[in-house]
């Protein structure tokens, strides 16, 4: 699911975000001009938890620039309606970082914070303050998702008249956000060997003739980067 950044304050009504990146939204600048105290040019998103990558090989982090110098002081919390961003309890224990200087949301000159996320699935959000301007406290959504895809990664096989074979991997979002494979001799590759698999950019795969018999391997990533169990395919010679 898309990352949401959300003004913390409790009556203000907060105008439609403008994305910056695939994974975020940041707050407009008001009608007046002036830009927020507060904003993340990018972060967020899915993941396994921990600090691992996610499919795209992301990082959970998150990265802020504020109107003028200061400090952020972040904190991870369960997912909820943003008010809790607003408190100051809430950054009791909160971890700070240097804004490296004051920027227009349209920079890209923010400090990037990295996220330890917990091991438990569901939804969490990373409240960010400048200062002790609480009521422009922002908030960065994380969602944590462990189980593995629950659809085997497939693939379709076209035979051509010369004899070649066309093998195209197949996408089943948001259960199967990437895929990776490997081929090889028939006899000569295990499919067991992780290590032997590559990205695929779902450009279609030819086999010579000369090179069949073969097998085709191939597993599926969700967007956290949970990955799915290996399907094999033999690719006869005829």
């Amino acid at each position: 699911m898309p990352t949401i950044l959300v003004l913390a304050g409790c009556t203000a009504d907060v105008a439609p975000a403008e994305p910056t990146s695939s994974h975020s939204t940041v707050p407009s600048p008001s009608e007046s001009g002036v830009a927020p105290d507060l904003w993340a040019e990018h972060g967020g998103g899915t993941f396994r938890g921990g600090g691992e990558p996610n499919a795209a090989g992301e990082l959970p982090q998150a990265s802020f620039v504020g109107r003028a110098l200061g400090t952020v002081r972040t904190v991870l919390v369960p997912f909820g309606d943003g008010r809790t961003c607003a408190m100051k309890a809430t950054y009791a224990d909160a971890r700070a970082a240097v804004l490296p200087r004051a920027g227009e949301p349209w920079e890209a000159v923010g400090v990037v914070v990295d996220v330890e996320l917990p091991e438990v699935e569901g939804r969490y959000l990373l409240c960010a303050v400048r200062g002790e301007a609480y009521e422009d406290a922002v908030a960065v959504e994380f969602e944590v998702d462990r189980t593995p895809p629950r659809l085997a990664a497939r693939a379709d096989i076209e035979r051509r008249e010369d004899g070649a074979v066309v093998v195209r991997p197949r996408l089943d979002p948001p259960e199967i956000s990437t895929v990776r494979f490997a081929w090889g001799r028939a006899g000569e590759l295990d499919c067991a060997d992780l290590d032997a698999m590559r990205d695929s950019f779902l450009a279609p795969l030819t086999i010579d003739p000369t090179d069949l018999p073969a097998v085709y391997c191939i597993y599926g990533l969700d967007a956290a980067g949970n990955r799915g169990a290996v399907t094999s395919l033999e690719l006869p010679a005829d």
